[in-house]
């Protein structure tokens, strides 16, 4: 005699069933150090294919500097460097000022995006826009090529006080301040009763520190962003 199945046999009977039949049909996850880096890579070259004249790229390091400088962040802590974007003979080039072991002198730097957002040294990477009009742009773009060739060194002292020598941040909101005529100010983040080492951060004093971080870059009214990616 067929036996007849109760409602709440038949329920979990079906509940069983489509669960099988999502386990079967599931994509495996990446599991290789391999298939982990060229998926990275991918989204690296989908962030290259986006960018354009003018837009501010930023990336966060993995090592120790770059986690302190995460640190100094207002409220997003993801990023460490920063640079602009700029094509030129159809490649995306990225004008930055750093100083590290890929450039022990600290001058001005023009890199391929791609380059500067190499995942394997990095923790993260985010493309975003500007509101600048297509003058503006190009006013941009002769500008950080003026810095360029003038070969503008990296301000260890983070002082926002001179022009001479500039880091990062300085560099790109100064810039777009200068072809903006200063309508678009990237705000600044003061910080108390922090200590340093001497010398550190110019004149200011270690209970005070004012400076233009990472995070001030794109949290502002007039930064729009593209794309964000975590490497993991």
């Amino acid at each position: 005699m067929r036996k007849i199945l109760s409602f709440s046999e038949v329920i979990a009977m079906t509940i069983l069933l489509i669960a099988s039949c999502q386990t079967a049909t599931e994509p495996q996850k990446i599991r290789t150090p391999e298939e982990r880096l060229q998926q990275w890579w991918s989204s690296v070259d989908s962030t290259v294919a986006l960018a354009q004249n003018g837009y501010l790229i930023e990336r966060g390091g993995l090592d120790r500097i770059s986690a302190g400088l995460r640190n100094f962040n207002d409220s997003d802590k993801a990023f460490s460097h920063a640079g602009l974007v700029f094509i030129e003979n159809d490649t995306p080039f990225v004008y930055h000022v750093y100083m590290g072991d890929e450039n022990p002198q600290g001058f001005t730097m023009r890199e391929p995006l791609r380059s500067f957002c190499n995942p394997e040294k990095l923790r993260s990477i985010g493309l975003y826009k500007y509101q600048l009009s297509a003058e503006q742009t190009s006013e941009l773009h002769q500008e950080v090529k003026r810095l360029y060739g003038e070969k503008m060194k990296f301000d260890k002292y983070f002082n926002l006080t001179t022009d001479s020598t500039m880091y990062c941040a300085e560099f790109i909101a100064k810039s777009i301040a200068k072809v903006t005529q200063n309508k678009l100010l990237i705000p600044t983040t003061t910080r108390k009763n922090v200590s340093f080492k001497e010398g550190i951060f110019g004149g200011q004093t270690a209970d005070k520190l004012t400076y233009i971080a990472l995070d001030n870059l794109y949290l502002n009214p007039f930064t729009t962003p593209v794309k964000r990616t975590v490497f993991q």
